[in-house]
């Protein structure tokens, strides 16, 4: 992408949309600690890993912070921008 030119006015989102549902592995899963995705690639976009307790919830207004939109509080909806040092919605159930 960044080789191609396709950054210089884009922003590409790859992420998983929820953890695996119920199946015949679920109890073998369960056993593993379980991620959700969100990588993100772009002008501006700092290259850094984010290692927290999260919601998916959290997306959106991540997203929003990486278009540079101001955010009340660094929240929209029920999510906490995970660029923000506040606590979101998925800190605060853990």
């Amino acid at each position: 992408m960044d080789a191609g030119g396709l950054l210089e006015n884009t922003i590409f989102i790859i992420q998983s949309d929820h953890l695996m549902m119920g199946s015949d592995f679920t109890s073998r899963l369960n056993k593993l600690e379980l991620r959700n995705l969100f990588m993100a690639f772009g002008p501006n976009i700092k290259s850094e890993g984010i290692d927290r307790i999260a919601s998916m919830m959290d997306v959106y207004p991540t997203i929003l912070d990486m278009f540079e939109y101001e955010l009340p509080e660094d929240a929209a909806a029920f999510g906490v921008s995970l660029y923000s040092d506040k606590q979101n919605l998925g800190a605060g159930s853990a």
